[in-house]
């Protein structure tokens, strides 16, 4: 039917021509294999019996002291995994959990200085008493007053970029 839809003399028809004439071809060649070696004639699809379940696999529990998302990814097959392989995934999954341990860990201590910080410099509550009366504590204003005296945020990222340059400078020398 397949084949009949296609248009003729495109490939997909031609193929699915030549799949069916093998098919048949082949269920030609069994029928005969049946008829002269086996001498039983071949059963219609109706006329065989109905096929039972059977249990292939008995299904265990996990191995105790597994959690379940331990025992969902439990290799099954260690013996299909080559040794050099194996050893060589164990020391990845080693290398991964080292560097997610000592990410954790900086993440934990950057956020302690961050917070640390922020209390030395009281702004947590400084701008929660800025909410209340819409002002600066006048110890901040001070210190902003005083760093805008001293040129601001521009002359900060003039020494900044000096500071760059003699970097690169020190640089280039220490290689040469």
């Amino acid at each position: 039917r397949a084949a009949a839809a296609a248009p003729d003399g495109s490939p997909e028809r031609r193929s699915l021509e030549d799949e069916s004439s093998s098919l048949s071809q082949r269920t030609r060649q069994a029928e005969q294999d049946n008829a002269t070696i086996y001498q039983d004639p071949v059963p219609s699809a109706g006329a065989l019996p109905r096929l039972e379940p059977k249990l292939f696999v008995k299904p265990i529990r996990p191995e105790e002291g597994l959690s379940s998302a331990q025992a969902a990814y439990a290799d099954a097959f260690p013996a299909l995994l080559p040794a050099a392989t194996a050893a060589a995934v164990t020391q990845f999954h080693g290398e991964v959990h080292a560097k997610l341990h000592d990410l954790s860990t900086r993440t934990t201590s950057d956020a302690e200085k961050a917070q640390k910080a922020l209390a030395e410099l009281e702004l947590p509550q400084a701008l929660e008493a800025c909410e209340a009366d819409k002002r600066l504590p006048a110890r901040l204003v001070r210190a902003i007053a005083k760093a805008q005296a001293t040129g601001g945020v521009g002359v900060l990222e003039e020494l900044l970029s000096a500071c760059t340059a003699l970097e690169k400078e020190a640089v280039g020398a220490a290689t040469m």
